[in-house]
């Protein structure tokens, strides 16, 4: 019934109203631009009504309230267009299809590439249910607002709606939605800066499946940041679209990451060369103003104040700092100049400052990079220009620069919190670059020169940040071979953007999605995306035995099979304690999980703390074991699958998995860890 209701349920909660606003909003707007703006409206009106009438009256919200505050939204926008007589009929012209096609084509492939294996309630997803009333475990818990903690509330009106509407498919329909919207209004930006259709196709195709953003296959703030960042640049480079609705834009952008903050000066440069009216620019602050003051009212209800944010709550204390003699508090870790020397976060190769250049130029190449540079002169004449490009994203890099206790993967994302404009500028660039002989020979000459320059940088070694052990939470002192591999790993002198970035957190394993994308169409029975059924095959096991006597990365075959000494019988949890390891100052424990619903073992090794297995552990019986050997075994069956975790820091979201198909000899699989996302 899903494949019937769903679409039907699209249409009515999103769709129409979308549509209905475009037309009250921006009655101009037709073709592409005017379903684009319809399917932008209608995600983000919506969850404005719906959080702003679940934060009045202080109940969750239902599908059916949220079906009638849809109606409710679409009928005020259809007596606004009454009233005004927008009948402009709706033309699209074949440039238009075309770029609708491919906004279809690529958000097919988001809705796809999603990954459910990834889901976790944490941050975005967390969000959904503070509209819902529920608790992870589908229970109710009151006010919905009363237990947020860490989850903003841009993240909250972005994604809410689409679970009430659509259970636990809503998280694969949001990531969907968002990809077809990266390509659709990245290709409405090109289209009022190049006059070349092929330039305008290949900057949708950028924009939505770089390594950089499509490595990412769950939903992410940093990744609604790039996409909300795409509709505020048509906004300044299309004169013809009104403030009023860049500014519900913008205010949605500032609840999703208060980051974005520092955006403004870009946002005020496009405008003052657009010469907008004074006028405009108060509509602008009025319509920004009353969408950030939703965010205000939840953060003075639940904080106490309205400029208390939800990162204010992950650290408790001021750690000292220092700039020019002056010293000063601040709620993390910053780096030098406010710190006595240049340091960097534990198991991360470089300072912020360096691998924030380093993750561009990995994931885009040197070619594409320095394309980008010659791109920003070669846009001095259009609508985009350099100026609006840097003050959209340079203060950004200045602030991500001095910041250390930068472990979680998704904080290398919020660059792209103020680099969307990149992306035009590297297409400039490749075009400038490609108009002459010369030109494209510079292009090679330069693109050679950073190379071997990005090549000398990454021998750059500076000391970890030694304050990052001791800040809110146990981390295991960083192993030289974890630097060895975080070294390894990145590339920044790659003449190529390096593809294969984008199976970083998730293989790509397209018939596994695929089968994955309809299972979740059918099975919406609760929040959280439901078990796969898998068929368990009990008639062989095998037993592994798991070393640790050193770290396992940069290490291959420290799972071997042993004989069945003490027979088969293996608890579906176990809590083994292991002996202190040389290579590790705090003590290590293995804790292992079968899952048979989906014929899974979990295997997590842990230090000083048992966090990231507390879910496993709570509420159940676990048989206790202690070894003074620094290995263990776990007894599997033939044929499922064994999930191997190194726990770095539960608090920062810091992990390494392997992922191995058992045999009846041992194990399949790569040794090379994948970094965890999580969000």
């Amino acid at each position: 019934m899903n494949v019937f209701i769903f679409p039907l349920l699209a249409v009515t909660v999103f769709g129409l109203p979308g549509y209905l606003w475009t037309r009250a909003l921006w009655p101009s707007a037709n073709g592409v631009a005017r379903l684009t703006s319809a399917l932008l409206l209608g995600q983000i009106l919506i969850g404005l009504v719906t959080v702003l009438w679940v934060q009045l009256t202080h109940e969750p919200c239902s599908l059916e309230l949220l079906l009638a505050l849809s109606a409710s939204c679409s009928l005020a926008a259809a007596l606004i267009c009454r009233r005004r007589g927008f009948d402009t009929p709706f033309t699209c012209s074949p440039q238009d299809r075309r770029l609708l096609g491919l906004g279809a084509l690529i958000g097919f492939v988001f809705l796809v590439h999603y990954d459910r294996e990834l889901f976790q309630f944490n941050c975005v997803n967390e969000a959904a249910r503070q509209l819902l009333g529920l608790n992870r475990y589908g229970t109710t818990q009151g006010y919905p607002f009363a237990t947020n903690l860490n989850v903003r509330l841009g993240n909250v009106a972005l994604v809410g709606p689409s679970f009430v509407a659509f259970a636990s498919f809503g998280p694969r329909w949001v990531y969907g939605v968002t990809g077809a919207l990266i390509a659709l209004l990245s290709g409405l930006v090109a289209r009022s800066v190049f006059t070349d259709e092929r330039a305008v196709i290949s900057t949708s195709v950028l924009a939505a499946l770089n390594p950089y953003v499509f490595a990412i296959p769950i939903n992410d703030e940093n990744v609604f940041s790039w996409m909300l960042g795409f509709a505020i640049l048509f906004a300044l480079v299309h004169r013809r679209v009104p403030v009023l609705w860049l500014g519900i834009i913008l205010g949605l952008l500032l609840g999703v990451r208060h980051i974005a903050v520092l955006v403004l000066p870009g946002i005020a440069i496009g405008l003052l060369y657009q010469r907008r009216t004074l006028g405009e620019w108060l509509l602008l602050l009025t319509s920004t103003g009353a969408v950030c003051g939703l965010w205000a009212l939840h953060h003075d209800y639940v904080f106490g104040s309205p400029f208390t944010f939800e990162s204010f709550r992950e650290y408790h204390q001021d750690y000292p700092h220092s700039f020019l003699g002056q010293e000063f508090g601040f709620r993390g870790l910053l780096n030098w100049p406010f710190h006595a020397e240049w340091v960097r976060t534990p198991y991360n190769p470089y300072p912020t400052s360096i691998l924030l250049i380093f993750w561009w130029m990995d994931r885009f190449g040197v070619l594409l990079s320095v394309a980008a540079i010659f791109g920003l002169f070669a846009l001095r004449r259009t609508p985009l220009r350099p100026l609006i490009i840097v003050g959209y994203g340079a203060l950004i890099w200045l602030q991500l620069s001095v910041l250390e206790s930068w472990m979680q993967p998704n904080k290398m994302g919020i660059q792209l919190v103020g680099t969307p404009a990149l992306v035009l500028a590297t297409v400039a660039g490749i075009r400038w670059a490609c108009s002459s002989k010369r030109r494209s020979m510079l292009w090679c000459l330069v693109s050679l020169i950073v190379a071997g320059v990005m090549s000398l940088a990454a021998q750059i070694d500076v000391a970890p940040d030694e304050r990052l052990y001791t800040l809110e939470s146990t981390v295991r002192t960083e192993h030289p071979a974890y630097l060895t591999h975080e070294r390894a790993s990145l590339s920044p002198y790659s003449p190529w953007p390096r593809i294969d970035r984008i199976t970083a957190y998730s293989p790509l394993e397209p018939l596994r999605k695929i089968s994955d994308l309809g299972f979740d169409l059918w099975n919406t029975d609760s929040v959280a995306p439901a078990a796969r059924p898998s068929t368990e095959n009990k008639s062989q096991y095998i037993r592994l035995r798991i070393d640790v006597s050193k770290p396992w990365v940069g290490r291959t075959h420290w799972i071997q099979v042993v004989p069945d000494v003490d027979g088969m019988e293996a608890a579906a949890l176990s809590l083994t304690e292991l002996p202190l390891l040389d290579w590790a100052k705090l003590k290590p424990y293995a804790v292992v999980y079968r899952q048979d619903e989906l014929n899974e073992m979990h295997v997590a090794l842990e230090f000083g703390a048992l966090a990231f297995s507390g879910d496993w552990l709570e509420d159940a019986d676990a048989l206790r074991l202690k070894t003074n050997q620094s290995r263990f075994d776990v007894v599997l069956p033939v044929g499922s699958r064994l999930v191997v975790t190194d726990v770095i820091a539960d608090h920062f979201s810091r992990y390494y998995r392997w992922r191995f198909d058992v045999r009846a000899d041992g194990v399949e699989g790569s040794y090379q860890p994948r970094t965890v996302f999580t969000n």
